[in-house]
């Protein structure tokens, strides 16, 4: 008994000596954990590791104790205040058999290093024998902004197996996504870890920054989820997984299954070399606009862990072919409210599935021609469904701030949004060069009694019109708060008769959450209308004014709390509401309905 906890002990003890943990917020890389090296070159700032070496061309590097190579995982962040390329570049040495990084004779390592001609690169994964470097592994590259920096957050993994996976982040954070992976078991055992910095412009001699560096042991117990499956035509469909899969499994056709008739794949070929992605033909074709679902079964990761089943299906679709009018736009935003942003919302009149992918949005107008101020509205596959309100924007959060959005997954950021004047403009909405619709506004068109027209959009109120006839651009209503971004506009066409109805004739606002507000529902034919809403008492007194020449939509409701104008509860007792309605045509309407203000009698 002795003996074994004797053995435990040291084991721990061993272990605990292995692992590396340290983001320097003691200040220093001399202890806990002990860093050796170009330690003159390396200073420590505000938490971070950062080189000081001499302004002329160098090789810097720190290096620490580690015995860790298999079933484990190494995290790190490294920042760049420049763009890495093939002769201003870090080295992270994950596995190494000497102190000295800058040394060859006898180097057996492993290494990631960040630096190309290209300014979207992402690491290379390279090892060492000496003088002979052999790149194991490219991963894919990344787009970064700016592209004159670098801030990215890696994960390492090895099984014990050689089996090695990598992830990144370069937004800096934690939000890892699987870059590629490849099985290179050439050397099993390690005694040191560390940084490398090689630059041969001056000016980088204070450039690199490292922190938050682990390792530890690892053992793969996260089962593999379906990711993404994206419909590369109607015939084939790409599927990613969250890390790599074992190859075997991830090609047996008979693991995939598409419903709606289509049913497995014909062909699954790999879909690069990253090994957690392929590519699947189908014999069925994929319909437009009709939902399927892919369901996966029986595949594994290296580990032998199977696919979980509740991440195992996506959504395959296929969006119909965009034409014209297939897309409306709906309302436009161009005076905005200080410190707001234009807004233009569209419209899928149709019953087909589309992809804003495939549109530009312009402002022909601004330039004098059509061509030259289309802007991309989305590099992503966005769809938008039947009969749904999208809203493109420079900045969805403003535009949250100052209306309500009902729908907030239905907004999309253009960071080239184009500009919109505020005395007049056209917008216009282009599938390659066919206009899909397009409208000419004016500040004019809003409403004639309107003061002040700053943040009021302009909504169109018929979709079977073009959106150019006249009148069939108002200004949104103010009991709507002036723009109805994401969802139906305030002024529409209702094609029914003027009515005000009370949806309850009795109510009583005491709190008790059963029937606390009267709820007058009204419904125009016409838009545009301005209304005055009074209530009285059965004696004909005025007791509250709920609206004063305020521009109504097509149709709504306004709600009584059963207060007076000096913000007390009326007495119990029968009560007239008047509303009196009209608009810029000269029409004038005229509703009477009563209700009764109850309390409960005890």
């Amino acid at each position: 008994m002795r003996k074994t906890l004797v053995f435990l002990l040291l084991f721990c003890t061993k272990l605990t000596f292995a692992q590396l943990n340290d983001n320097f917020s003691d200040g220093n890389f001399t202890s806990n954990p002990t860093w050796e090296g170009s330690t003159t070159n390396f200073q420590v700032i505000d938490g971070v590791l950062a080189s000081n070496g001499p302004q002329a061309t160098s090789t810097l590097y720190l290096s620490t104790p580690n015995s860790l190579s298999g079933d484990t995982a190494w995290e790190f962040l490294v920042n760049l205040a420049f763009d890495p390329s093939t002769t201003n570049y870090p080295r992270i040495y994950l596995i190494s058999n000497q102190q000295d990084l800058s040394a060859t004779t006898g180097k057996q390592a492993y290494y990631l290093q960040l630096g190309s001609s290209t300014g979207a690169e992402n690491f290379s994964l390279v090892r060492q024998n000496g003088t002979t470097l052999t790149t194991i592994l490219n991963l894919p590259d990344k787009a970064r902004t700016p592209v004159s920096s670098v801030n990215v957050r890696v994960r390492v993994e090895r099984s014990a197996s050689g089996r090695w996976a990598i992830y990144t982040d370069f937004t800096g954070g934690g939000n890892f996504t699987y870059d590629g992976g490849v099985t290179d078991n050439t050397y099993t055992n390690t005694s040191y870890f560390g940084v490398y910095c090689r630059y041969s412009t001056a000016s980088r001699y204070n450039m690199f920054k490292f922190d938050d560096f682990k390792i530890e042991p690892y053992i793969d117990t996260v089962a593999p989820k379906l990711v993404t499956a994206n419909v590369i035509s109607s015939t084939t469909i790409q599927v990613s997984f969250s890390e790599p899969i074992l190859e075997d499994s991830m090609l047996d056709v008979n693991n995939y299954h598409i419903n709606n008739g289509i049913g497995k794949p014909s062909q699954v070929q790999l879909g690069g070399a990253a090994g957690n992605s392929v590519v699947l033909t189908v014999a069925n074709p994929i319909m437009p606009s009709v939902e399927n679902m892919l369901t996966v079964s029986h595949i594994a990761d290296y580990a032998g862990i199977a696919i979980d089943p509740s991440a195992n299906s996506a959504l395959i679709l296929l969006p119909g072919k965009i034409e014209a009018n297939d897309i409306l736009i709906s309302e436009i935003l161009f005076n905005v409210k200080t410190g707001g942003a234009d807004f233009v919302e569209i419209y899928n009149p149709t019953n087909k599935i589309l992809d804003l992918k495939e549109l530009t949005i312009s402002n022909p107008s601004a330039s004098g021609t059509t061509g030259t101020t289309k802007r991309t509205i989305s590099t992503s596959s966005i769809l938008i469904r039947p009969k749904t309100y999208w809203v493109l924007t420079a900045n969805p959060e403003v535009t949250k701030q100052h209306y309500e959005v009902k729908y907030p997954s239905q907004m999309v950021q253009i960071n080239n949004m184009p500009t919109y004047n505020n005395d007049k403009g056209t917008v216009a909405v282009w599938v390659d060069d066919l206009v899909i619709d397009e409208i000419a506004y004016t500040e004019q068109m809003h409403h004639a009694l309107l003061k002040e027209v700053k943040g009021v959009s302009l909504e169109r109120v018929s979709f079977v019109k073009s959106g150019n006839e006249p009148g069939n651009l108002q200004s949104a209503a103010v009991s709507v708060g002036y723009a109805t971004p994401t969802y139906q506009n305030s002024q529409t066409d209702t094609g029914s008769k003027n009515s005000v109805v009370v949806a309850n004739k009795t109510f009583s606002p005491d709190n008790d959450g059963f029937e606390d507000l009267l709820q007058i529902d009204y419904r125009f034919q016409e838009n545009g209308n301005l209304a005055t809403i009074n209530i009285y008492t059965d004696k004909g007194v005025l007791v509250r004014r709920l609206a004063r020449n305020v521009t109504l939509s097509t149709q709504g409701t306004v709600n009584w709390d059963g207060l007076n104008d000096s913000g007390q509860l009326c007495k119990v007792g029968l009560y007239v509401i008047k509303v009196d309605m009209f608009n810029t045509n000269g029409n004038a309407n005229h509703f009477k309905q009563t209700c009764i203000l109850a309390s409960k009698l005890n």
